[in-house]
């Protein structure tokens, strides 16, 4: 029960905007990534998973296509969890353009809940 109440506080939070209290501006990189972005991919190789897994969401809900080659190389990555949240990410990033690599993870992925969060994250891509 306290890990689905975790779970919803989790999601909720996911919702609100992104919050940083350095005043940075809002420009691009060279590169295409904004500053909030590039702050969050910062944050992916922490050991902490929830602040890890924090970034996942909202790098998810900035949807930069810059961004995705970052999170696909999460995809290999040797804690499952984070496997599973780089293809919610990379799926909310990239669209349909991420089915190959999600397929891949859902015939392939060794961890039940990476191919469980494959397997939903192709329902909302999937022809009507």
């Amino acid at each position: 029960m306290t890990r689905l109440r975790l779970g919803i506080v989790v999601s909720v939070l996911a919702m609100l905007p992104c919050v940083s209290w350095a005043e940075e501006p809002d420009v691009s990189s060279p590169s295409g990534i904004s500053a909030e972005a590039s702050r969050l991919i910062k944050q992916l190789s922490t050991d902490d998973s929830y602040i890890r897994q924090e970034a996942f969401l909202q790098l998810e809900m900035l949807r930069e296509s810059a961004t995705a080659p970052v999170v696909r190389r999460y995809l290999e990555n040797s804690n499952a969890d984070t496997r599973a949240y780089s293809v919610r990410a990379l799926a909310a990033i990239e669209g349909v353009k991420a089915v190959p690599a999600l397929v891949d993870r859902l015939k392939n992925d060794r961890s039940p809940r990476v191919r469980v969060s494959a397997l939903l994250a192709l329902e909302p891509l999937q022809d009507p």
